[in-house]
């Protein structure tokens, strides 16, 4: 049966933040086939072409999405666990929409440490291969120390593995990033082995640790900025500027952590739009330092 994409689907609700206008044209393939049937189909009218994954870490405008949304939240066809290595260390394979939580799940089901830190995080392994996700500059725990392949697919060309240092990943940055490629599937190298008790630990105390210093019970949508290439946290920055509690309409910065923008009811992307401006503003007029966002803030 050929491809017939919905129109009009409210994204609102399957962001993080819980804003965001209507996709003109919508996908939420669960298999191979929709997934390049759904490409193959914007490439072939022409359509603007938007990847979602699980809504995090993104502030769609108010005025919604032309073109093609694709959600890959249901993405997730197979997982393979491939055999022991000489070094005792095996690859995990799994499609773009497998959620993070699930792939640290996976890892302490096998006996590796080391993936702990993605238990909070409400993003997918497609998000957090384009965009390099982890802790700040420095930290081991980033995407680019586990994430060995990327199996990626360009209009017009058929898909393609590559090494993921070929997509030159830092802080919070690949070439994948404004691109037009796609991710279909990634391979991440399981090293640590660990026991079952202090795996159960170490998720217990980063799941902790986030409940602790993070507002998990309003939308948000994770950090806002980036650190300094000094390592300087942006929340330590922004809380230093006195800007906790800081609303423009219904977006408010965190009391429980300065870079985090809740959604206390009703924000706009616009709202939060011209809060991320006035916080950069009032931060660059105290220390000279211009906060550079993390979040991707999509156009129309």
């Amino acid at each position: 049966m050929a491809f017939r994409p919905e129109r009009d689907v409210p994204l609102a609700p399957l962001t993080t933040w819980k804003i965001g206008g209507p996709a003109e044209w919508y996908a939420a393939p669960r298999t191979r086939e929709d997934l390049l049937a759904a490409l193959a189909w914007a490439k072939t009218e022409g359509c603007p072409l938007t990847i979602l994954g699980r809504g995090s870490n993104v502030l769609l405008p108010d005025e919604g999405l032309s073109g093609l949304t694709v959600v890959l939240r249901h993405y997730a066809p197979e997982t393979v666990l491939h055999g022991e290595a000489g070094d005792g260390s095996r690859l995990f394979e799994t499609g773009a929409g497998f959620s993070l939580p699930r792939l640290a799940r996976e890892a302490a089901a096998a006996g590796y440490g080391g993936y702990s830190f993605y238990i909070g995080i409400p993003g997918t392994v497609g998000g957090a291969v384009v965009m390099n996700a982890g802790f700040g500059p420095g930290d081991e725990r980033q995407t680019a120390h586990r994430c060995e392949e990327v199996e990626a697919l360009r209009p017009g060309e058929a898909p393609r593995w590559r090494p993921y240092a070929d997509f030159g990943p830092t802080y919070r940055h690949t070439a994948l990033i404004g691109s037009d490629a796609v991710v279909l599937t990634a391979r991440f190298r399981f090293r640590e082995r660990a026991s079952a008790e202090s795996l159960r630990q170490a998720t217990a105390e980063h799941l902790a640790m986030r409940k602790r210093m993070q507002p998990l019970t309003r939308p948000t949508a994770g950090s806002v900025f980036k650190g300094t290439s000094e390592g300087q946290p942006a929340g330590r920055l922004i809380d230093e500027a006195g800007l906790k509690g800081l609303r423009i309409g219904g977006a408010v910065v965190s009391e429980k952590h300065a870079n985090w923008i809740e959604n206390h009811g009703g924000a706009t992307a616009a709202d939060v739009r011209a809060l991320i401006v006035r916080i950069q503003e009032r931060v660059q007029a105290r220390t000279g330092i211009f906060l550079e966002p993390e979040v991707r803030m999509l156009t129309p």
